[in-house]
Order: C-alpha cells, then structure tokens, then sequence
C-alpha cells in the first residue's frame, strides 16, 4: 500500500516537474481567440426557408389528416356496428370479428406512424439543406470579418451584444436560401 503511495506521490512530482519546465512552444504559436455567436434557434424560427419548409410540411400533414380521418371514422362505424352485433353473435363469431377489428386498428395505427416518420424524414432532409446554408455563411463570415471562433447562443452564460452575428447570418441566408423545397414523403429506401 505504502509503495503504491509514494509511486504516486513521485509520478505527482513528475507531472508537476514537467508541466512547470515543459517548453511551450504550442501555446506561443497560438493566434489569440477572436469570438461570435449565434443563435441558430431564433435563426430556424424567422428565416424565410425555414417557414416555407414548415408550410409544406404543415400542408402534407393536413393531407395525410383527412386520409386518417376518414380511416379513423370508418373504424369507429365498425366498433360501434360490433357493439350492436355482440347480442347476436355467438362467442366465437364475436372474437373473430373483434380480431379483425383490432387488426384494422393496428393497421391504421401504423399507417399514422410511418406517414409520421415520412413527414419527419422529409422535414429533416429539407432542415439539413438550410443548416448547410448557414453554416456555408458563417465559414464567410468568419473569413470576412476575422473571427476564429463560433459559439452558440445556449452555451453562453454572459457576452457582449457586439459579438452576437445572428442578424448578419439570418440576413444572408434569407437572401441566400429564400426557399426549399421539401421531398414529398416516402417511404424509407429498402436497406441492402
């Protein structure tokens, strides 16, 4: 127990040794940090592409709502027919007709849940076009006006209203990237 002490204590003194006399040579070469930051939450919420991608989204998903609708009213006919019918039926007659119903259901329910993750792929897929756009501008920026380091808006706890490029990025991108066209959505290509 003692050796593994005092191996500690001496590789303690090492490091210390070391740290202290080490050249620093890489820490001299460094440029000074010259910091902005954005707030690429607010830059999504009033960009002109990143509306346009959700009217088209909004669209499509109010497309798919009459199709559910209807497919939601059919079934609720059917449950309430079966109501109506359980007097009637015998017990094995009324199980296989509430069989077939609860396989509608689940057939409905999955049709809403890959019609959501279509709706989900396709918003996303648009949403990587502006993020490239925005990250496309800000490389600009930076070589424009000499900054070498971007933060994010979040990650700040205190900054100078000065070092905040959002305007100047949401500015460029709404004239950069006015629109985008969402894919329709699909299915998801068959794996290999």
């Amino acid at each position: 127990m003692n050796s593994r002490i005092r191996g500690a204590g001496a590789l303690a003194t090492v490091i210390v040794v070391f740290g202290v006399f080490a050249p620093k040579t890489h820490a001299a070469k460094l440029e000074p940090a010259v910091i902005a930051y954005l707030d690429s939450q607010k830059i999504l919420r009033q960009s002109v592409a990143a509306e346009s991608i959700r009217k088209q989204i909004d669209a499509y998903r109010t497309a798919y709502g009459a199709d559910i609708a209807a497919s939601e009213k059919k079934l609720r006919e059917n449950r309430e027919e079966l109501k109506r019918q359980r007097p009637l039926l015998s017990a094995e007659v009324f199980a296989g007709k509430l069989r077939k119903f609860e396989d509608s259901v689940a057939r409905v329910q999955r049709v809403v849940q890959e019609r959501t993750r279509m709706l989900d792929r396709s918003f996303n897929t648009s949403m990587r076009v502006v993020d490239g756009a925005i990250r496309k501008i800000v490389s600009e920026l930076t070589n424009e006006w000499g900054f070498n380091i971007v933060v994010e808006r979040r990650q700040i706890l205190f900054a100078r209203r000065d070092l905040d490029i959002t305007k100047a990025v949401l500015e460029k991108l709404n004239v950069a990237l006015p629109d985008v066209k969402v894919p329709p959505p699909t299915e998801a290509p068959a794996k290999k």
